[in-house]
């Protein structure tokens, strides 16, 4: 899809030089893997989607427990430093489940599924624990507005809504554990429905109202339908503008 990649510029960036590993689906039925020591030394392409796919920190006090049973496993030793696991598992089975490996909220290594148990993409450091000291941190952050408050969809606040070059519009929603992004086109620019598998994300377009819909994210697509059913319903101004 040609709007995928668009995911990738608004997701949190960072810089690491210990190795990490990486393993992500990317389509329905294959895995790539990666290991390496320092991201600036690998393919331009490979930096660009790892960096932006890597959380740097999380606190598991941004888990809305109305939407996620959260549980913690006993703390194991990782290179001789204590680190906190938690499992994360969908109470309404709407959005996918996380694994987290937590070092004072540093994120060590991560691990997303979707409802049917199968690995989206797994991240993590290999050889050491993060610190502040690893990290180069963004000056870039996204606020979600209160007049979007009409769009919050079941937890997921929109972060913002942006109108692209090429005229979409795209709508970034967050919960504070998974991510979607919505693309509307006008006109509708699809043929047939689609879903699929991509890099890690389940992938979903659809035609409504001579509008086309992508959603692309850590969701299921049963609630894609939804989200965009949601989102339609709204009725929103996305003809044209800035």
């Amino acid at each position: 899809m040609r709007y995928l990649l668009l995911l990738f510029l608004f997701l949190p960036q960072f810089l690491f030089a210990d190795r990490i590993f990486f393993k992500i689906a990317v389509d329905d039925s294959h895995y790539s893997t990666f290991e390496f020591s320092e991201i600036e030394n690998i393919n331009k392409n490979l930096h660009f989607i790892f960096s932006r796919y890597q959380d740097l920190i999380f606190d598991i006090n941004n888990a809305k427990k109305e939407f996620y049973n959260i549980r913690k496993k006993p703390d194991i030793k990782f290179n001789g430093k204590s680190v906190n696991v938690y499992e994360l598992f969908s109470v309404l089975k709407d959005r996918f489940s996380q694994t987290l490996w937590l070092s004072e909220n540093f994120v060590v290594r991560k691990e997303v599924y979707d409802l049917k148990g199968k690995l989206m993409y797994a991240y993590g450091h290999a050889a050491d624990v993060p610190d502040k000291h690893n990290f180069e941190f963004s000056d870039e952050t996204n606020v979600s507005r209160s007049d979007y408050s009409e769009l919050t969809y079941k937890g997921f606040d929109v972060k913002y809504i942006k109108r692209l070059k090429n005229g979409a519009v795209h709508i970034l929603y967050d919960d504070g554990v998974n991510t979607f992004s919505v693309f509307i086109t006008v006109p509708a620019v699809m043929k047939e429905q689609v879903k699929r598998i991509i890099l890690g994300n389940y992938v979903y377009s659809v035609n409504y109202d001579n509008a086309t819909y992508t959603v692309v994210g850590t969701i299921p697509y049963n609630e894609m339908d939804n989200v965009i059913k949601f989102i339609n319903n709204k009725k929103l101004d996305i003809k044209g503008g800035n």
